[in-house]
């Protein structure tokens, strides 16, 4: 060993190293040791953690350490708020709502530890946390009749919309809560408010699953298309996500043809109703006016059933 590497060595050292020099089989260097008090600290911090092998690169292992310190911390924190009573609910909660002042410098007054939530709000974390819950709330709302496929047998005039809401409650109530209070305004109604949050969600369950999760927004095609709604109309309330396309009630006519047709054949079979039909025949000129249109009779009937 070079004397003047000595003078390298933190004093403290000195005779760990002297004797490791004269008793190290293999005579390692002084570059396996500390060249300063600051790694001489760091080193007897870092031994009150496993020692790892060789093997293991070092960047890993300052990440388990630090993970580690992370842990002894959180563990510290949470048997304080347990002495106490606390749930992290709890604490949340009287962090926000207090409204005296803490012996904290950085959180003393209700307005600092508001700015505070504030910034934890806008944290990526706090974020996907929220965003998560959301997408689950969705998920279970695609399960449920009213936010689910296209029933043929039901006519949207006899939809429950109070049905709805209730499903909506149950099922999201987080966007329920979130959705419900920035609907309220200085003039809002209850009713309005209700048919509004019904609506906009049933627009985003179509959105995200169009094949599974359109109830309200084909029904709402048939009922516009049975008043009279133009092609170009429907087709745009489409684009916006409201209701289904044109063309998709075109598929579905058929079908509801078929189905009012048995329907008619079993209501016959009572003794009580009684049937009243009219046939007519509809030639669209007017209602589907495009480039390279044919005007076609279509023979209809129209019935009612009375009990």
């Amino acid at each position: 060993m070079n004397p003047s590497d000595l003078s390298q060595i933190p004093h403290q050292l000195l005779p760990e190293v002297m004797d490791n020099v004269i008793t190290s089989p293999d005579n390692s260097s002084l570059s396996d040791y500390p060249t300063s008090d600051d790694q001489y600290w760091d080193n007897i911090e870092e031994s009150e953690f496993p020692t790892q092998s060789s093997s293991t690169p070092l960047p890993q292992i300052r990440s388990q350490q630090q993970d580690a310190r992370r842990t002894r911390k959180l563990n510290e924190v949470l048997k304080v708020m347990s002495k106490n009573g606390w749930s992290p609910a709890t604490f949340i909660r009287l962090f926000i709502a207090e409204k005296g002042d803490l012996r904290s410098r950085r959180y003393k007054t209700p307005f600092l530890r508001h700015k505070e939530m504030q910034k934890i709000l806008h944290q990526p974390f706090f974020l996907d946390l929220f965003l998560l819950q959301l997408h689950s709330e969705f998920n279970e709302l695609i399960q449920q009749s009213h936010f689910g496929k296209y029933d043929e047998s039901t006519d949207l005039e006899n939809v429950n919309f109070q049905d709805m809401l209730h499903t909506i409650q149950v099922s999201a109530p987080l966007w329920n809560q979130v959705l419900s209070t920035l609907l309220v305004g200085p003039r809002s109604q209850n009713s309005a408010e209700r048919k509004a949050l019904i609506s906009i969600t049933s627009i985003i369950c179509f959105s995200r699953a169009p094949l599974l999760s359109n109830f309200l927004a084909k029904s709402l095609a048939i009922y516009l298309y049975s008043t009279g709604t133009k092609t170009r109309s429907l087709d745009t309330l489409n684009g916006m996500g409201i209701c289904s396309s044109y063309k998709t009630v075109q598929r579905l006519i058929p079908e509801l043809a078929r189905n009012e047709k048995e329907t008619t054949r079993k209501q016959s079979t009572n003794p009580q109703s009684v049937i009243t039909y009219d046939n007519m025949n509809f030639k669209d000129t007017k209602r589907d006016e495009h480039a390279g249109h044919k005007a076609v009779v279509t023979p209809l009937t129209n019935r009612v059933v009375a009990r």
